[in-house]
């Protein structure tokens, strides 16, 4: 921990100990994807709230390396105002760190009961950052009205979803219900 702090904290304060004038772009930390590469199953509700479903943001992740496997329940972080649609799935997910959705200690634990280590640089020795490298089959279990048609989800007056590039558009239908995925997660290391 000491040595990721402390290249961090070199990468943040590289452009103040620059001389020369005028203010140097930051510099681009160049990463890599490495396994070993581990299969899961990630169960969501995404919404945000309990107004459209009690089970707003609570989730359920199993994850598989060989034989062994491990799992964990827990309340989803992050904001899922759009409900379950899977136009939204890659950019919810996808290259992003487990610990956007649960604990650094609960990943720690998984990766743990898997028997994986966590992969480092070679020269700086700084652990990897698991992340979803790869999303897969998805599909939405939709919650039904009792004329059985989707209840809906209203994104509000703006259309927008609180998902980092995201708009709701034509072919997008957000519904109330569960999303499920296949997932992969593998480690971003910082390339050497």
């Amino acid at each position: 921990m000491k040595r990721r702090s402390l290249m961090l904290a070199l990468v943040l304060a590289a452009p103040l100990l620059m001389g020369a004038g005028g203010q140097a772009p930051p510099p681009e930390v160049a990463v890599r994807i490495v396994g070993p590469a581990i299969s899961g199953t990630l169960v969501l509700d995404p919404h945000q709230d309990t107004t459209v479903t009690p089970m707003a943001r609570r989730a359920a992740l199993v994850l598989r390396k060989g034989t062994l496997s491990a799992s964990a329940v827990f309340d989803a972080a992050g904001t899922y105002q759009c409900g379950c649609d899977l136009a939204l799935t890659a950019l919810r997910f996808q290259n992003q760190p487990l610990t956007q959705f649960l604990s650094r200690d609960k990943v720690t634990q998984l990766l743990a009961e898997l028997g994986v280590s966590v992969p480092t640089s070679r020269v700086s020795g700084i652990p990897g950052v698991p992340i979803i490298s790869d999303v897969s089959n998805d599909a939405c279990t939709g919650d039904r009205n009792p004329d059985g048609t989707f209840i809906q989800i209203d994104p509000g007056d703006t259309g927008q979803c609180q998902v980092p590039g995201a708009t709701l558009g034509p072919n997008s239908d957000p519904i109330a219900g569960v999303l499920s995925v296949d997932v992969v997660v593998q480690f971003e290391v910082i390339k050497e």
